[in-house]
């Protein structure tokens, strides 16, 4: 209905020399009016498909690689012993000795607390499971059993970890995640 109202206005007045749009990330694919001389893309330039959870598909995509990630450094390793907490309410206890990194990475950069305990990261190939509560500025990893310094980077989103995974698991969509993550996390752009 949206559509034949504005298509309406375009029908009745004169279009020449207008930028004229209506189309976003999944309008791109689902029209080739020619009236049409731009396009407003949003999700789609992160690779991200904009059919995210609970939005029924309408067309279909082409192949979509993410290219948005998000990584830390480790800036401590410590290991714990048997029966000891980690993070705010403990809600990780260690079942036998483990070796823990963390990295400055947390909700003030827009990484959710409902996350705590349900996401991986990747260190130097392997996957590594996040524990204890996400903090303001922090999270920890359980890395035991593997070689690692201070310094080394945890992939939390990229490489195979998907942004559509964390809305899974919060409920919600890929928009709302990418537009959480905080100016405190450095850009670098590649190619």
């Amino acid at each position: 209905m949206q559509l034949e109202k504005f298509n309406y206005v375009l029908d009745n007045i004169d279009t020449k020399n207008l930028k004229i749009h209506c189309q976003n990330s999944l309008g791109a694919f689902m029209s080739d009016d020619d009236r049409y001389n731009l396009i407003r893309l949003g999700i789609i330039i992160y690779g991200l498909s904009p059919l995210t959870y609970g939005v029924k598909p309408v067309c279909e995509l082409p192949e979509l690689k993410q290219v948005i990630g998000v990584k830390g450094r480790i800036t401590n390793i410590h290991t714990i012993k048997e029966n000891e907490g980690v993070s705010y309410g403990y809600d990780f206890i260690s079942s036998g000795e483990t070796k823990i990194a963390t990295i400055p990475v947390g909700y003030a950069d827009g990484v959710s607390r409902n996350l705590s305990g349900k996401i991986k990261g990747i260190l130097n190939g392997k996957y590594v499971s996040q524990i204890g509560r996400i903090t303001m500025d922090q999270m920890m990893f359980d890395i035991t059993g593997l070689n690692a310094k201070e310094g080394d980077i945890i992939t939390i989103l990229g490489d195979g970890i998907s942004v559509d995974e964390w809305a899974e698991i919060l409920g919600t969509i890929n928009y709302e995640l990418t537009c959480r993550l905080k100016v405190r996390l450095p850009r670098i752009y590649t190619r």
